[in-house]
């Protein structure tokens, strides 16, 4: 991961002399599997349709 070093944390930080540490990122494991694979699905079609209505407006 590229790191730009004129950020905004980046200056806040080096303004305090504050080391710049990144962690690696988190994991999640959904707690009802099958609610999840449900949300995704109908986020995924909600942008979808949304893509397509921006299209028509055009």
């Amino acid at each position: 991961m590229k790191i730009i070093l004129n950020t905004g944390l980046y200056r806040f930080k080096k303004g305090f002399n504050a080391r710049f540490v990144e962690f690696i990122g988190e994991v999640y494991i959904p707690y009802k599997p099958l609610k999840y694979k449900m949300y995704k699905l109908a986020e995924k079609t909600f942008r979808t349709l949304r893509g397509i209505k921006k299209k028509f407006k055009k």
